[in-house]
Formats: C-alpha cells, sequence, structure tokens
C-alpha cells in the first residue's frame, strides 16, 4: 500500500511539472507576440544612459538613474515574469525553461565527473529581474576581508537603510536547520548574524524576500514607475558602438530587426558575468589574439573575462538522515501547505532550499586573522534524490553514472 501511494505521488509530480513547464512557455509565447504588436521600438532613439540587461543590479540602477533626472533605455534580452514565479519553492522548476540561458561549461577533463559530459551548468535569468528570478534566494554579504581592497567602505554602505532590496529572515524551516545549528554551538563555532558582522561563524539563512514571496529586482521598476525609464524586453544587444574611444550608443536586435540606440552620457553593461564579457568583446574590447581569431576587430586589447572563477560545490547529497527532519514531498503537496503559503506567506512554499549558511577558514590558514574564510557551508533541507530525480537532479545536470579515469 505504502509502494502504491509512493507511486501516484510521483505521478502527481511529474503532471504538476509538465504542467508547469506547458504553462511557462506558453506565457512566453504570448508575452513575445504581446511585445511584437503592442510595444514598437523606434530607431536612433537618443537616452542619457542605456543600462544592457535588467537583472539583478540594471533594474536598481535604472530606477537610481530616473530618480536623479536622467532619461534611461533599460534593454532586457528575455521577457516579463509570468504569474507564480515568485514562489520560492519553485526555483529549480524555472531553471533550463525559456527564462534561463541555459549556460553549460564546455567538458571538463578533471572535474565534474558526476555531471552529465563532465559539464557543470550555469543558471542565469533571461528574465525581466534577471537570475534575481532563478536563483535560490540565499542573501550572503560575506566576510569584510572580500571587500578591503575594492570598496574599503563596504560596510558602512550595507549598514545604512537600503530600500531597493527586500531581505527577510526565513518565514518557515524544517527541525534539520535547528538541530544542526545546535550542533555547531556544542562545537563551539560562532552562531549569529554574520551578514550584519561581516564575520565567520553560521546563521539560519536570510533570503531576497518579500512576505514569504520571492522578491526580484524587476519589482522595484514596478514599486517606482517612471517616465523617464523606457524598458524594452526581447532585445539582445549585439554591440557597443565606439567613436574614438568612446562608448556612444549600443546596437540591438528585436524580433530578428535591428535597432541602433544612443546613450549620450554612458553606456553600462550590467548582463552578468557571462553576457557582459561577450558584449565588450563583440565590440571589439578584449583579448586581441582570440578577437582576431573570430575576424572582430580590435578596439582595446584588454583581458576581458579572463579572471571569472566559479563557486565550486560539493557533497550535495552525500549524507543521509531521519527523513522526518528534512523537506517532504508531503509537506508539498499538503492543501494546507498552498493556503497557508497564499493567504499568509508561511510554510513549506515559502522555502527556497537554503537553510542554514556558514562561513570559515579552513584547516590551510594558519593566521585566519589576515586572509578571508575559503569555505562556505550551506544545509538544504531537500536533496536531489527526495524527488527520485525528477527536479533537483535535472535542474543541476546530475549523472546517472560517475565516469573516474
Amino acid at each position: 500500500m505504502l509502494g502504491f501511494i509512493k507511486l501516484l505521488l510521483l505521478v502527481l509530480i511529474s503532471t504538476v511539472i509538465t504542467l508547469f513547464f506547458s504553462y511557462l512557455h506558453l506565457v512566453f509565447i504570448l508575452d513575445m507576440y504581446f511585445q511584437w504588436f503592442f510595444n514598437d521600438v523606434q530607431d536612433m532613439q537618443q537616452y542619457d544612459y542605456i543600462i544592457v540587461g535588467a537583472g539583478s543590479a540594471g533594474s536598481i540602477l535604472a530606477t537610481h538613474l530616473v530618480e536623479d533626472k536622467h532619461s534611461v533605455l533599460l534593454l532586457e534580452a528575455g521577457g516579463t515574469a509570468p504569474s507564480f514565479l515568485d514562489i520560492p519553492l519553485l526555483g529549480p522548476l524555472i531553471q533550463n525553461t525559456v527564462y534561463d540561458w541555459q549556460y553549460v561549461t564546455v567538458s571538463q577533463e578533471y572535474a565534474c565527473k558526476g555531471l552529465i559530459n563532465n559539464q557543470s551548468r550555469w543558471p542565469r535569468g533571461k528574465i525581466l529581474g534577471g537570475s534575481s528570478h532563478l536563483n535560490y534566494m540565499a542573501y550572503v554579504l560575506g566576510h569584510q576581508l572580500d571587500y578591503e581592497k575594492w570598496f574599503p567602505d563596504f560596510a558602512e554602505s550595507v549598514a545604512k537603510n537600503d530600500e531597493s532590496i527586500s531581505i527577510s529572515e526565513l518565514r518557515w524551516n524544517t527541525d534539520f536547520a535547528d538541530i544542526i545549528l545546535e550542533a555547531i554551538k556544542e562545537l563551539n563555532h560562532n552562531v549569529s548574524n554574520i551578514n550584519l558582522q561581516l564575520d565567520t561563524g553560521f546563521m539560519k539563512a536570510q533570503l531576497t524576500m518579500e512576505n514569504g514571496r520571492r522578491w526580484s529586482s524587476d519589482k522595484i521598476l514596478y514599486k517606482k514607475p517612471n517616465p523617464a525609464l523606457t524598458v524594452i524586453t526581447h532585445a539582445r544587444a549585439t554591440k557597443i558602438l565606439v567613436n574614438l574611444d568612446k562608448a556612444e550608443g549600443i546596437e540591438f536586435v528585436r524580433f530578428g530587426s535591428k535597432y541602433t540606440a544612443i546613450g549620450k552620457k554612458g553606456i553600462i553593461s550590467s548582463a552578468g558575468v557571462i553576457e557582459s564579457p561577450k558584449l565588450l568583446m563583440l565590440s571589439g574590447i578584449g583579448p586581441k589574439k582570440h578577437l582576431e581569431k573570430f575576424g572582430i576587430s580590435v578596439i582595446n586589447d584588454l583581458p576581458v573575462g579572463q579572471t571569472l572563477m566559479d563557486h565550486i560545490l560539493t557533497g550535495l547529497d552525500l549524507i543521509v538522515v531521519n527523513a522526518n527532519l528534512g523537506l517532504n514531498l508531503s509537506d508539498i503537496f499538503n492543501p494546507m501547505s498552498a493556503l497557508n503559503y497564499f493567504f499568509f506567506g508561511k510554510g513549506p512554499w515559502t522555502s527556497s532550499g537554503v537553510e542554514v549558511l556558514g562561513i570559515f577558514h579552513s584547516p590551510l590558514h594558519a593566521n585566519k586573522s589576515a586572509v578571508p574564510p575559503d569555505l562556505q557551508l550551506m544545509v538544504l533541507p531537500f536533496g536531489a534524490s527526495k524527488d527520485n530525480g525528477l527536479i533537483s537532479k535535472k535542474a543541476m545536470g546530475i549523472s546517472d553514472e560517475t565516469k573516474i579515469q
């Protein structure tokens, strides 16, 4: 009987996932046609600033610039967010959809042995609001030494109340989080608000969340509409127009047509860690040898993209504990969980998948006060095997086989 119930639950999960993916695809197509028919774009329009990328930084920056009486064009390659994307629990489902750039690395020879084709997936938001729509919402400022050389006033800046971003404590967590923190206390580690202290230690995660719902940076555009701000979606920037070493405009493509926009005071590339370097290199700004290989005229020989580093994650699902401690499928599909979320902004549906965060030094460092911490621990209540590989495994690209050479 128990096996039959489990099978029935898995069939229900598969059906719900399929319907959700179909919903996302349909809404995306409708949004494209709506933008195509009703939002006409004019060529050679002039603005004070042009911002490429309406993601986590671009949306906020655009809002601040128009508040300072500047005219701004905000270009976004993706579309607008449909309903229900603000449910925190759905984060993994949004990845690998039309709202994700779906980047994968080249096949690795010495790494990613547990991933499909030895390739690491890098989810990046292709949507108004960017990756703040499909990340795991963890708000982690890091350690003060991370900023000392390039942003010495960081602590003072963070201390100011910034109304642009909504930060929230967990509105629901499993017993697993409390037990982990008790164990950490017994090991004499610091348990406190490490975001406030900018120091090492452990804490229950803080999330970019508002009233139990995912907070994404595009919400600030709706909260503070301004006629000086023009937002164009489904517009992919292809080149920065440079004249006498000065960036003067942007060339972009929208629904197969090419347009040019002029930025009188500046061009800001805020398209993310992949697309921003790519746009610079397509515009002739980057490593000379690499650009010449692709026939791109070199404007400035700079090491663009050369310092990109991955944030390595390991240890997922290696430890199995009492199944009742974590987030269970029965909790997720309980009708009361849905009611609790929609009416009160509480319950399992507010879970982002990260409950406890820790930042600490590895034993490699003898003088820990002189160097920033090099390890971070994330405690998750829901492992990749918990859903029989239907969601988490696919989102992370985990392979059925591990090839060790």
